[in-house]
């Protein structure tokens, strides 16, 4: 009958043998329990590859840190072809209430920033009245009750076929739907079709999904039609295992072939992840069909499938245009790609004690700091942390939002910070104080093509900002021989709100200061506006390669999407960093926005304000100082 469920098994290493069934159309696999691999996930996936449609879920313990279960399931699962996950919420271990619960949020809300494939959840409808609905807060029954559910309710089914069809699970009241239900959890395998199962006596969990077979596939492989595998490593079993080492080394190939750096070709396509961090490298590859690849054109696309599938290049045409390799003359300086973070970011200082241990835990080697706020013993003691940590500042004032200076022009407010930062009767003034404390480094104010920084008040155009910052740069530089001062980083981004400039266009504006600037900045967001990891990476690397005889500080970067958990955070600023090592060689330190400020509506700060008026540390410095970069 064609408008039967999809039909499929759960499996973990409570059965000791899993064989394929050649009706089966999807299976489930257990990855993990707590911080343990299931004993038999290893052994089951060669058998389950062969199944159309494969899941993995992991059963969330109380006795362990939820971020230490989701990293190990994603190390488990991440090097399989798997087209769902799923998280196990059910009552266990006599352990109830919030703790749990928030466990199981906090995962779930990680684990959607870090894959792209659907989250379930399983559990049962008892589980779900009593151990999760009574512990949620605000929307978050909402959210999860858009979440998709794996449901298991156990009825009394005369055969598969009921299940299969018409009947349907007994629902707790606010559930509002299921997608697959767990039927029956009492199959033992018999003479007639235990052996199909090869789960011996061991009792097996079987499922179905809502809807047709045609429909699962429609939903997890977004095709209707029977499976075509596509993936550009497909070949008869056995076979050896390509890694994202192999990718990288055919992107190689063909960028030789065409003329285009390979990295490059990486970059463009969205793949640094096969490279970045080094460790992916060795891992199975599990990313999209050379046919599904973006970014490729139709020569380049040809010639890497050809590569992957072994065979040999077409030798180059003696008479095609061959592409020059054009040296782009990168300078280089000593402080190259240094991983670090932004300071305290709100007006009159911040670095209370715990910000110190930020920077201990984080184990970042650059900082940035804020002129006027900064005093000579914060460098000291950030400089007794690591005594070969590059510091720099931005000279600032949050007042260029409001009309300064004596004459209503860019020159006239560009009077009126210099004095502002430096006050020459003052011998004590902010600048002085920075550059007795060994600092050279100084970004010239933030992010000017934002009205609340003075577009549209005290500078209308980039030009007109040009002349600000070289009046700046004219006053202050006489008076301090040996200070750096650089063009500040933009608000990145399209036309949009406060931003009134767009990056692209107020750069070229500005280029005379730009090149006059003794370095100039750039600012790095993800998170929000279609911009993911890749795409901030690329943006940088193509800020590099347009300034190749500046010296580039990325002064702020963050993913400043508040949905996203501060841990899943932390592990992307790692990759950031980890990333620009790759980057054109006049990239220098990348600060991560930022180690607090008290209107921290994205989360993501290093510090929180307590209600106590105490700034104390979130999860992000320990878990960025527990990765290598």
């Amino acid at each position: 009958m064609t408008d039967l469920r999809a039909f499929g098994a759960d499996i973990s290493a409570h059965q000791d043998r899993f064989k394929y069934l050649d009706n089966l159309d999807f299976v489930i696999l257990r990855a993990s329990v707590g911080t343990k691999r299931d004993a038999r996930f290893q052994q089951f996936m060669p058998e389950a590859l062969r199944v159309p449609v494969r899941g993995a879920y992991h059963y969330l313990r109380s006795d362990s840190p939820w971020e230490q279960q989701l990293d190990l399931f994603l190390a488990v699962t991440a090097p399989v072809d798997l087209h769902f996950l799923a998280l196990d919420f059910e009552k266990r271990d006599n352990v109830r209430g919030r703790p749990l619960v928030q466990a199981a949020l906090n995962w779930l809300a990680a684990i959607d920033q870090r894959v792209s494939k659907p989250v379930l959840i399983y559990t049962n409808p008892s589980s779900w009245n009593e151990w999760l609905v009574p512990f949620l807060i605000g929307d978050e029954l909402d959210r999860l009750q858009r979440r998709e559910l794996w449901v298991a309710q156990w009825p009394n089914v005369p055969n598969d076929n009921a299940a299969r069809g018409s009947q349907t699970p007994g629902l707790a009241p606010t559930m509002r739907h299921w997608t697959i239900w767990q039927f029956s959890g009492d199959f033992v395998a018999h003479p007639d079709r235990g052996a199909e199962f090869g789960v011996g006596s061991a009792k097996i969990d079987l499922d179905v999904f809502n809807g047709t077979q045609a429909a699962m596939q429609q939903r997890f492989l977004g095709q209707v039609a029977p499976v075509v595998v596509t993936h550009p490593l497909e070949a008869a079993a056995p076979r050896p295992i390509f890694t994202n080492q192999h990718m990288v080394n055919a992107f190689f190939r063909v960028g030789e072939a065409v003329g285009v750096p390979g990295f490059d070709l990486i970059t463009r396509c969205g793949l640094t992840d096969l490279a970045i961090p080094r460790s992916n490298r060795d891992l199975p590859y599990s990313g999209p069909s050379v046919s599904t690849i973006v970014g490729l054109t139709a020569e380049e696309r040809e010639l890497l499938r050809l590569t992957v599938g072994g065979q040999p290049l077409p030798r180059r045409s003696a008479t095609r245009p061959q592409t020059p390799v054009v040296d782009p003359g990168f300078i280089t300086w000593e402080h190259r790609a240094v991983p670090g973070l932004h300071g305290p970011a709100d007006p009159g200082g911040g670095w209370v004690p715990a910000a110190f241990d930020v920077i201990r835990q984080s184990r970042v080697r650059a900082v940035k700091m804020l002129v006027p706020d900064m005093q000579p013993g914060e460098v000291v003691q950030l400089h007794q942390i690591d005594a070969h940590l590059f510091v720099m500042a931005r000279l600032f004032s949050g007042q260029l939002g409001q009309r300064r200076g004596d004459d209503g022009t860019p020159e006239g407010a560009g009077r009126w910070f210099a004095n502002e930062v430096a006050d020459p009767g003052d011998a004590n003034n902010p600048l002085v104080r920075a550059t007795r404390a060994g600092l050279t480094y100084f970004e010239v104010h933030n992010e000017p093509n934002l009205t609340t920084e003075g577009l549209g008040v005290n500078w209308r155009t980039g030009q007109e900002f040009a002349r600000f910052f070289q009046t700046v740069v004219g006053i202050l530089k006489p008076r301090f021989p040996d200070a750096k001062f650089g063009f500040p980083g933009l608000s990145p981004g399209a036309v949009v709100g406060e931003r009134q400039l767009d990056e692209a266009t107020f750069l070229q504006q500005a280029q005379a200061a730009v090149q006059q600037a003794d370095f100039v900045c750039s600012h790095v967001y993800w998170g929000l506006e279609g911009v993911d990891l890749a795409a901030a990476v690329a943006h940088l690397k193509a800020f590099c390669t347009q300034f190749p005889r500046q010296r580039i500080i990325c002064s702020e970067f963050s993913n400043n999407n508040r949905a996203v958990a501060r841990e899943v955070k932390a592990d992307q600023y790692a990759q950031f960093y980890q990333a620009c090592q790759a980057l054109p060689p006049n990239l220098g330190a990348m600060f991560a926005y930022a180690l607090s400020w008290r209107q921290d509506q994205n989360s993501e700060g290093f510090l929180q304000l307590h209600t106590d008026g105490q700034w104390r540390p979130t999860a992000m410095a320990a878990r960025l100082g527990g990765h290598n970069f």
